[in-house]
C-alpha cells in the first residue's frame, strides 16, 4: 500500500507543478494581451488624429511624431519579437528589455536622421 500511496503523491506533485506552470503562462498571456490592446489603441488614436486633420498622407516633415507606417513597423517588430521569444523567456525579462532598447535605438536613429536632414537643408 505504501508504494501505491507514493505513486499517488508523485502524481499529485506533478499535477500541482503543471497547474503552477499553466498559471504562469496565463499571467504571461495576460501581459501580452494588455500590450497588444495598448498598441492597438495607440495605432487607432494615431490614425484617428490624422483623419480628423484630413491630411493622412501629407504630414509635416518637421513633426517629431511617428508616421503611421513607422508606428506600424515598430509595433509589428515588437509583437513578432515578443511572440518568438515568449516560449524562451517565460521566466526571463531580459528579452523584453532588449526589444525595448532596440525600439528606442530606432527612434533615436530616426531623429538623428531628421537632424542631419535639417542641417543639410540649412547648408544648401
Amino acid at each position: 500500500m505504501a508504494s501505491g500511496e507514493n505513486a499517488l503523491r508523485e502524481q499529485i506533485k506533478e499535477l500541482k507543478d503543471k497547474i503552477a506552470y499553466v498559471e504562469e503562462e496565463m499571467v504571461q498571456l495576460r501581459k501580452r494581451r494588455r500590450v497588444y490592446i495598448a498598441k492597438l489603441k495607440l495605432m487607432e488614436n494615431h490614425i484617428d488624429r490624422y483623419h480628423s486633420k484630413g491630411d493622412i498622407e501629407n504630414t509635416d516633415s518637421s513633426n517629431e511624431s511617428f508616421s503611421t507606417t513607422e508606428l506600424l513597423e515598430l509595433s509589428l517588430s515588437s509583437i513578432s519579437s515578443s511572440v518568438l521569444c515568449s516560449d524562451a523567456s517565460l521566466y526571463d525579462d531580459s528579452d523584453q528589455n532588449n526589444s525595448e532598447s532596440s525600439i528606442e535605438g530606432g527612434r533615436h536613429g530616426r531623429f538623428r536622421y531628421k537632424r542631419k536632414q535639417k542641417i543639410g537643408e540649412k547648408q544648401e
